[in-house]
């Protein structure tokens, strides 16, 4: 129970699975929880926030020892850091458990001087929202107003009220999965209309429901995927058996038990043959083999190729 816990309180544990839990948190025995690594985060996750500086240095100093200057830029993180935190509150490094900046010197600090100087003399503003431009411009244009403030507020707690064309309130489950889906039909649809149709849902047990609810109203026989779950390390076998793995359901994972039909959507959550096959790809289920799922890539990147997902 401390590990569903924990995801439920911390974001970041929720993106790991259960044993590179050990490698960013201790437990604590006496009152049943687990408490932050933190030095780990940093020591993980600081040559991430040292590419941009490194980049940009290389561009400069072509001919520069980059190894010799490793510890200047990891300085240069921690200031950026360091003024972030002061202005989102009061805590400092300590509380965080992070290493103090030292000072800079040397070709580094004259290319920091140099970020400072172009950061303020050329001032840009953005003229216009593109991610809030599409087809249907009176749509764009509410999104525009909204955001702008532009909405004439209705109460005090500044509330507001969307015209009435914007969306359709729907009062059941069931009016919801036809009004997107034609479940009945879906296996005679074509790829490009699964491509422009989605459910969304605020948490994924939601989404789990509704996926089961369409699933079980598509004529035809389903297919049933199990997990193998193991622990590491066959000593830890007894506290952990198999029915508690196979219970853990965390963002970025597959379910334990996958059920799947000829005709389906699905999305890939992993990379395996990038750019193709990655993160987000969406692809449909063209047949279903004990080990193997036959699938078409229906998103842009391979669209329209078969390719065999074990």
């Amino acid at each position: 129970m401390a590990f569903f816990d924990l995801c439920h309180k911390d974001e970041f544990s929720a993106s790991l699975v259960y044993e590179e839990i050990p490698g960013y948190y201790t437990f604590n025995i006496q009152n049943g929880t687990f408490q932050q690594r933190r030095r780990e985060l940093w020591n993980k996750f600081k040559d991430h926030f040292m590419e941009d500086y490194i980049r940009d240095f290389q561009r400069h100093y072509p001919e520069a020892d980059i190894n010799a200057q490793l510890e200047n830029f990891s300085n240069l993180v921690l200031f950026a850091l360091q003024d972030v935190l002061l202005s989102i509150g009061s805590n400092t490094f300590p509380h965080y458990d992070l290493p103090s900046p030292q000072a800079i010197d040397g070709i580094v600090e004259n290319l920091n001087r140099e970020y400072f100087e172009q950061s303020n003399s050329d001032p840009v503003e953005l003229q216009q929202n593109r991610r809030a431009h599409s087809a249907d411009s009176e749509f764009s244009k509410i999104l525009l107003d909204v955001g702008e403030g532009k909405c004439p507020e209705v109460n005090s707690t500044h509330d507001i009220e969307l015209p009435t064309g914007l969306c359709q309130v729907i009062s059941d489950t069931e009016t919801l999965i036809h009004s997107i889906y034609d479940v009945h039909n879906l296996n005679i649809k074509e790829d490009s209309w699964l491509c422009e149709s989605s459910i969304l849902a605020p948490i994924n047990d939601q989404i789990t429901v509704l996926n089961q609810l369409m699933l079980d109203k598509i004529p035809g026989k389903s297919q049933t995927y199990l997990s193998t779950n193991t622990v590491c390390n066959p000593d830890e076998a007894v506290n952990y058996p198999r029915e508690f793995l196979s219970s853990i359901s965390v963002p970025g994972l597959p379910p334990h038990k996958l059920e799947l039909k000829i005709g389906v959507p699905f999305i890939l959550l992993r990379n395996l043959n990038p750019p193709k096959l990655c993160n987000g790809t969406r692809q449909r289920v063209v047949s279903l083999q004990k080990n193997v799922i036959e699938g078409r890539v229906i998103s842009e990147c391979g669209k329209g190729e078969i390719v065999y997902i074990p």
